[in-house]
């Protein structure tokens, strides 16, 4: 009888307890965007999903879609500065990145330069790549410079 109210016990606690939920996380990275903004002196658009970005340079006219294969230049830190990947002259569909990218690229042109702000459910969300300083529910910065579609 101890061990079950024991484990009755448990059970309660545990669950009361629990992780913080994406719409609590997203509030959570809007607000910690807009003070990584306001720290920087930085001005920021921000779409419907979430995503500020800054455009740095538009580039051309023609825009890349969804799907679309580019070439990109890119580095990613979290807001606190901490670089988490680089690369230059690296080639991937649209539909093979994360959501912030996918949105974000697509409004430049080519040889257009963005800075993206990317709140953690248009990025890893609870999943960050294992292995990686990103943790559960970070949200992200991007600078990306389009090379080619």
């Amino acid at each position: 009888m101890k061990k079950i109210t024991l484990f009755l016990f448990a059970l309660i606690l545990c669950s009361s307890c629990k992780d913080e939920s994406a719409e609590d996380a997203f509030q959570r990275n809007i607000e910690e965007i807009e003070a990584y903004l306001a720290d920087n002196n930085l001005e920021a658009e921000q779409t419907d999903s979430g995503l500020y970005y800054i455009i740095n340079e538009p580039g051309g006219e023609a825009k890349p879609g969804p799907t679309t294969v580019v070439t990109v230049n890119y580095k990613g830190t979290l807001l606190n500065g901490s670089q988490f990947d680089a690369n230059d002259d690296i080639s991937f569909g649209l539909n093979q990145v994360i959501e912030g990218w996918t949105e974000g690229l697509q409004l430049i042109g080519k040889d257009g330069d963005i800075d993206l702000l990317i709140p953690a459910r248009l990025a890893y969300g609870s999943n960050p790549p294992p292995g990686s300083i990103i943790g559960v529910n970070d949200a992200l910065f991007f600078n990306v410079e389009l090379l080619d579609f």
